[in-house]
This record gives C-alpha cells, structure tokens and sequence, in this order.
C-alpha cells in the first residue's frame, strides 16, 4: 500500500482516538484477532491522553497516511532511559488490517528508533 509515514500533528488527535478505539474495541473488530472488547471495557484512549503524550518531546506519535490523506495506522514511541524507547498504541484501521500497513509502519518506528529521530525531535 502507497503511503506516507510522519509524526501526527495535534489537529489530529479526535482521528487518532477514532482510529484506536476502531482497531481494538469497535464493533468492526468483534471478530478480529485485536479486539479487546471481550476482556476490557470502556475507551482504550482518550483525547485528554493522547494529547498529552503527544505534548511529550519525549514522544513521538506515528501516522501512516494513505494517498487520500486519511489515518489508516498509528504508533507511539517514548524515548525511556539512554537509547531505549518503548513501542506502543500500535493500531490499522480494521479496513487496512492484513494488507502490510501495520508492518510498514512498525518498520518505519524501528528506523526512526534506531537513527534517534525521537531524541533530535526529528522525523
């Protein structure tokens, strides 16, 4: 899938909680491997949270973007101690899941990891 990998802007955040609400506790997941709606209830994310992390300059909040210039994953990588940054609030679009976005975005974290684009504040 032709893309665009790049760090969210704070405009976006009201997409990016619909998109991780979708890909974990929507109804389009009930029968999809990520669901966790079986197991816990309530919002997985919230504005307020994902706002926060994104106002972080030790995190860094991910997007893939399809041609049309939706949201269709995302990824938050938050520098921890020295050269060791944690992997999180990875999310596809239920509608792209399978089709390699989420591989593609999790290899562009890896780079963006390795290179230390989160501690520069560069990506």
């Amino acid at each position: 899938m032709a893309g665009a990998d790049r760090r969210a802007r704070p405009d976006e955040v009201p997409a990016l909680v619909a998109l991780v609400e979708s890909a974990y506790r929507g109804e389009p997941t009930a029968s999809a491997w990520t669901t966790e709606a079986h197991l816990i209830g309530g919002q997985r994310v919230d504005r307020d949270m994902l706002g926060a992390a994104m106002a972080d300059p030790r995190t860094a909040v991910l997007v893939r973007v399809d041609p049309t210039g939706e949201l269709v994953a995302c990824c938050e990588l938050r520098q921890l101690d020295g050269a060791v940054a944690s992997f999180g609030m990875f999310a596809v679009s239920p509608d792209r899941q399978a089709a390699g976005v989420g591989r593609e975005l999790l290899e562009e974290a890896e780079r963006v990891g390795r290179v230390g684009l989160l501690r520069r504040g560069r990506l």
